[in-house]
């Protein structure tokens, strides 16, 4: 295929503009609270996407918490006892069985759809 002269500059800016249209999904850190939505909309909708497991870690805090409701602490769900709390590390990990164990995860924030 032969590229005319006239064509290229149109090529350049249109794959600029459907990158551009892409969702913002590096896996770097988010820099605004809309795009770590952004970003945890996307690793759920792609869960079967390598990167997946990295952009939603990227969510995530080093000092992340996540406080489970008080009524379900100590319940017992298959072996597993659900505790108060669960750092970052552990939360990765589940979610990354969850992305592992699922076919299909739709996740819709209206503020960010």
């Amino acid at each position: 295929m032969t590229v005319h002269r006239m064509q290229k500059p149109l090529l350049t800016i249109a794959l600029l503009l459907f990158l551009l249209a892409l969702p913002r999904c590096s896996g770097i850190s988010p820099l605004s609270p809309t795009d770590t939505l952004s970003d945890l909309v996307y690793a759920y909708n792609h869960h079967n996407f390598a990167n997946a497991k990295s952009i939603y870690k990227s969510c995530l805090h080093p000092s992340y918490t996540f406080h489970f409701r008080d009524e379900d602490v100590g319940t017992t769900v298959g072996d597993y006892d659900i505790p108060e709390t669960w750092t970052r590390s552990k939360d990765t990990v589940a979610t990354g069985l969850l992305f592992d164990n699922v076919q299909s995860i739709t996740l819709s924030i209206p503020m960010v759809d």
